[in-house]
């Protein structure tokens, strides 16, 4: 409505000021559409709206990605990083020279439209009479309000709005970025960096420290983890069509081998270990934009892969239990979440529309659930019927 050239912002105008001088609408509505006609005229609701523009279209992205599904959580929180400079770098001057362009513009589309010569959009802030606040006679201090219109718009309303968006996002987002920077580093998708020797010689300390374990040795298996990662998460036949491979090529023979070789050696297959070898996991809601479930973004897998393979205990010990703790924490919760919440709606809504006795009802009813999917339906109902003629009426299909 208030952002380009073709904004509805005069057709809004003309639509209200229609309403408010039209006589067919009920007295409500012509009195709702002036005051709605005169707010929108006001500079400073403009100025408002001029200052929000940029803020919505900084945010708006950044809130459409942590809406989405297999968000990357580091990249997030760096975009989130990037709405708190913009934010910080929104200067009064600039919303308000966009206030008085799109003032000017829009008294030009209302002065071709032939609207009401009366109505005018103001260019700027209005001048209030002065207030002096009364003082008792020992009291020494000012603190009376700016006098000037403009200085006290860009006091109360522009740089109160700034604060609280850089505080709010600050803390909700920033306070655990060390550790979110740590996390990424346990994701298959990396380890080619730390084969490469690319990683910070503070990284996984936060971690470390909340999974108490020692950091040297995080890094240590770490490093050798993803050094033969690639080798020990593919399937059975490609690691063994080397070995195969090898066997055929090999040209000495004076290498017997026998059936009495492989007696005492045997292979303990469980269900856990097949599921490794897998093209998905049980978790595979991580997908890629292709839609196909893939490893290199899924922790799961990996932690999966390390138990399977009896390689928490002890040889990635410290790295196991990183990865526990990681696995632990809802990194993805968020307040959104609570607010559509259906839990929400039954504890607050409907349990105001609730009288006592039915409220106790519905949670004994909840609390013995097992015994309520043993009861008859047909013995509830006839205990219905009978409580009232009316409800034996209601109630009786024949």
């Amino acid at each position: 409505m208030f952002d380009g050239n073709d904004c509805l912002y005069p057709i809004v105008i003309n639509a209200l000021d229609f309403v408010a001088t039209s006589k067919t609408f009920d007295p409500k509505s012509i009195s709702e559409a002036n005051s709605l006609k005169e707010k929108l005229c006001q500079f400073n609701i403009i100025v408002t709206a001029h200052l929000f523009l940029p803020i919505f279209k900084s945010i708006g992205p950044t809130s459409t990605y942590l809406q989405s599904k297999n968000l990357d959580i580091l990249n997030a929180f760096l975009m989130v990083d990037k709405c708190i400079a913009d934010i910080s770098n929104l200067k009064f001057e600039n919303v308000l020279k966009s206030s008085k362009d799109f003032v000017l513009k829009m008294n030009n589309s209302l002065h071709k439209i032939a609207l009401n010569k009366e109505i005018f959009i103001e260019n700027d802030f209005p001048k209030n009479r002065r207030r002096i606040k009364k003082l008792m006679f020992d009291e020494v201090c000012d603190d009376e309000a700016p006098t000037d219109p403009k200085q006290k718009f860009r006091v109360e309303v522009f740089q109160c709005i700034i604060d609280q968006l850089r505080t709010s996002l600050t803390e909700r987002f920033t306070n655990n970025k060390s550790l979110v920077a740590d996390m990424q580093y346990l994701l298959p998708k990396h380890y080619n960096d730390i084969r490469n020797k690319l990683i910070p010689k503070s990284a996984l300390q936060k971690l470390s420290l909340l999974s108490s374990v020692d950091h040297s040795k995080l890094i240590d298996e770490l490093e050798h983890f993803a050094g033969i990662y690639d080798k020990i998460s593919k399937p059975l036949y490609k690691k063994t069509v080397d070995i195969y491979d090898e066997n055929t090529n090999n040209d000495d023979d004076n290498l017997i081998v026998t059936d009495m070789d492989y007696e005492d050696f045997s292979l303990d297959w469980d269900d856990t270990h097949l599921s490794v070898t897998e093209s998905e996991c049980e978790h595979s809601f991580i997908r890629d934009e292709k839609g196909i479930h893939t490893r290199e973004n899924c922790l799961i897998c990996v932690f999966n892969l390390l138990h399977s393979l009896y390689l928490h205990m002890p040889t990635y010990s410290n790295l196991y239990a990183a990865m526990e703790y990681v696995l632990t924490l809802s990194v993805t919760q968020v307040n959104c979440e609570r607010v559509f919440s259906k839990l929400k709606i039954i504890k607050n809504r409907l349990r105001a529309s609730l009288s006592n006795d039915r409220l106790d009802a519905f949670l004994l009813m909840s609390v013995e659930k097992e015994i309520l999917n043993d009861l008859n339906f047909e013995d509830i109902l006839d205990i219905i019927k009978n409580s009232s003629h009316i409800l034996s009426k209601l109630l009786s299909f024949t």
